[in-house]
């Protein structure tokens, strides 16, 4: 049932539409992490704050998965594996994100506990490359607060950081 609230919140308030979603599957494709969220922003800022009292850190998972699934695109939430459970999971040709979620904290604790705890090594070895990204979401400003995250070659190897400020993500 409160999945399909927030799916119906979603569509009333985000304004998917089949461009956006090309364009987004397309910032991901190009490991445009940076321009991706901040286009997430741009549609969480679109909902009512009253729709966020009370809002915890399952609320904003809630609304990011809902709106990445309403785009088409391939994810997974609390994907369990024998090395733990990750946030969400996004599946795409090229690039696999393993993605942890936090709320009001640093987004580098989500990054660590992704490698700690090796949420990405079900997705080695499958021929493409993984981003593991840490996002952190704002109580405040109702929205994504920051990030960071690691993009790895499909061994495991890290390739570099993704960062920000990072503009070249290839």
């Amino acid at each position: 049932m409160k999945e399909a609230f927030t799916r119906s919140l979603i569509k009333h308030f985000a304004g998917l539409n089949a461009s956006l979603s090309d364009e987004m599957e397309g910032l991901l494709n190009a490991r445009d992490v940076g321009k991706f969220v901040s286009k997430i922003n741009v549609l969480l800022s679109g909902f009512p704050y009253q729709l966020f009292s009370k809002a915890d850190e399952h609320t904003f998972h809630g609304f990011l998965l809902s709106m990445l699934s309403g785009m088409g695109l391939r994810v997974a939430a609390e994907t369990s594996s024998s090395l733990g459970r990750l946030d969400l999971l996004v599946l795409l040709d090229s690039t696999t994100y393993v993605m942890e979620l936090k709320l009001d904290k640093s987004p580098t604790e989500g990054l660590q506990q992704i490698k700690e705890k090796k949420y990405y090594v079900p997705y080695l070895n499958q021929g493409k490359a993984l981003a593991l990204v840490g996002i952190s979401f704002s109580s405040t400003a109702r929205n994504i607060g920051s990030w960071v995250g690691e993009l790895l070659d499909e061994h495991g190897g890290v390739i570099r950081a993704l960062t920000p400020e990072d503009r070249s993500f290839c």
